[in-house]
């Protein structure tokens, strides 16, 4: 996609800029709904261990204007987060959807059959019923992530677990998201560059 930026991208530019002697400090301008979770705590960890509470260079995280999910995981390993007041972080919570499209292709007469080896072998995909066990397979792994990115939001920005938790996947508007915890400063992108440099 046109302006998207993926984690090996900013995972490569931000070593650069932690070996590059004339640079002294890393912005990240994010302005995103989401992302992957493949690499996304990679990435934060990659973050966290490279900003200046850590010895490594001052870091701020510049919402520009919206950092939801995995793109507020990012921000919230950074030293600093700045939020515009209409700007929003959060989103601490896991999504994947699945879609049964079997009584619609059997409405028009198209019959799938699926062939595998092992039962239960993408039983994931939309041509059949998703089946109870897989449901139950699939909502543990969201469970499970759910738990890594509250802990790794809990760490970076300094908060308690339960406090994460609590807000249940909610995204926070500029002088909410700084109640919660989620962002450290109100203000411009302009006055966040200004405290930087």
């Amino acid at each position: 996609y046109s302006g998207m930026t993926g984690y090996d991208g900013i995972e490569n530019k931000l070593i650069a800029a932690e070996q590059d002697d004339t640079i002294k400090a890393k912005a990240l301008v994010i302005d995103s709904g989401g992302g992957d979770v493949s690499g996304l705590f990679d990435l934060a960890d990659l973050i966290w261990s490279l900003n200046g509470q850590n010895g490594g260079k001052p870091t701020y995280a510049i919402i520009a204007d919206h950092a939801y999910s995995a793109a507020y995981a990012i921000a919230s390993a950074c030293d600093k987060v700045w939020c515009p007041r209409t700007g929003g972080a959060g989103s601490v919570g896991v999504i994947t959807m699945h879609a049964d499209f079997s009584q619609n292709l059997a409405n028009e007469g198209i019959k799938v059959t699926i062939i595998r080896a092992g039962k239960d072998k993408a039983r994931a995909q939309p041509y059949e019923p998703l089946p109870p066990e897989t449901l139950a397979h699939i909502q543990g792994q969201c469970d499970e992530i759910r738990e890594l990115f509250v802990e790794t939001v809990a760490r970076n920005m300094g908060i308690s677990k339960k406090s994460v938790l609590e807000t249940e996947g909610l995204d926070y508007m500029g002088v909410h998201a700084k109640a919660k915890g989620f962002v450290n400063f109100i203000g411009s992108k302009h006055s966040a560059w200004d405290a930087l440099i």
